[in-house]
């Protein structure tokens, strides 16, 4: 039957049809001719078909051995292939890879960095999940991701430093606010504030910030995409804030840095993964790649100027290389 058909046999079939004949095609095999006479009639034997006319000169391809031949090297093809990502597997170098993070991350971090990783391991299939940053985290804990790119919320998660991202209020052109290089929260306190809506990170900082100062802004509107804001402000519908790591158009706007009684009010963002569970191999690369693509350029790095933002410190977590 064809399904007791092996590559084995596959391979002694189309040697002696590409060597049109069976002395040639044993020499190539390294085996005898008698046990490749017998590997040939075992897959007749198997498909029940005649797939060589034998003469005591020549040996010609039957009508259906010709049929056959293209979709036996295809067969062929297809198992070297399996073959090839099994030994890949195993030597650590192929797999599947998922890495959460929210639509700002994936858009500003991890898309851009996407085709340098692929370069780097191209056996491994990465899968991207836009997931919020706490809900990635969880999903990491759980097991469903193999990591997230988020700023640290969940403490049981072993994570890597990237880079600090900033809250900033985006103006319209020739606000009053606009003329300085940042802008404390409580001159915001009169103007409507366009912003994300609760559940996302950057909304719970600029609640906190003005919970702190004890001021009550004025929330205009609340939308889930941050362009969405920054499209508004530039309307000038009022003042958007947004994180740092927006890719947003700045016609007609200018962004500014949010400070709180003279700090800056942000956050570091990480990579994490949870080291209470076995990892492949290529997780390591991919945090070392994004660490150091993360040092030489990020979004929101313009800001530097404002006063720096403090990396945070957890008894138990390291921010270097640990994987």
């Amino acid at each position: 039957m064809a399904h007791d058909v092996d590559l084995r046999l596959l391979r002694a079939f189309t040697a002696v049809a590409d060597r049109g004949g069976f002395s040639a095609a044993a020499e190539a095999l390294h085996i005898t001719q008698p046990a490749l006479s017998r590997r040939i009639a075992e897959l007749e034997s198997a498909l029940g078909l005649r797939l060589f006319h034998r003469t005591s000169r020549r040996v010609e391809l039957t009508q259906n051995g010709q049929d056959l031949l293209t979709r036996c090297r295809e067969l062929l093809t297809h198992g070297e292939t399996v073959r090839e990502r099994a030994r890949a597997l195993a030597e650590g170098t192929a797999g599947i890879l998922r890495v959460g993070c929210a639509p700002m991350i994936m858009e500003s971090v991890v898309a851009p960095f996407i085709a340098r990783y692929r370069e780097r391991c191209p056996g491994v299939d990465l899968q991207l999940s836009e997931q919020g940053g706490e809900h990635a985290q969880e999903m990491v804990l759980r097991g469903q991701l193999h990591a997230a790119v988020a700023s640290p919320t969940v403490l049981r998660l072993q994570r890597r430093l990237l880079f600090p991202w900033r809250l900033l209020a985006v103006f319209p052109d020739g606000h009053p606010l606009a003329r300085g290089r940042t802008v404390d929260i409580v001159k915001l306190v009169n103007e409507p504030v366009l912003t994300l809506p609760a559940g996302f990170g950057t909304r719970a900082l600029f609640d906190a910030g003005c919970e702190t100062i004890g001021i009550r802004p004025l929330i205009r509107m609340e939308a889930a995409a941050a362009q969405t804001l920054v499209a508004a402000a530039q309307a000038g519908y009022g003042v958007a804030v947004v994180p740092s790591v927006l890719i947003m158009n700045k016609r007609n706007v200018k962004a500014l840095p949010i400070l709180a009684s003279g700090r800056s009010l942000g956050r570091w963002l990480a990579i994490a993964w949870n080291a209470q569970r076995a990892q492949p191999s290529y997780l390591t690369e991919f945090v070392d790649l994004l660490a150091g693509a993360s040092r030489r350029d990020y979004p929101g790095r313009e800001y530097r100027f404002a006063p720096a933002i403090q990396p945070p410190r957890v008894a138990g977590q390291r921010h270097g290389r640990s994987i």
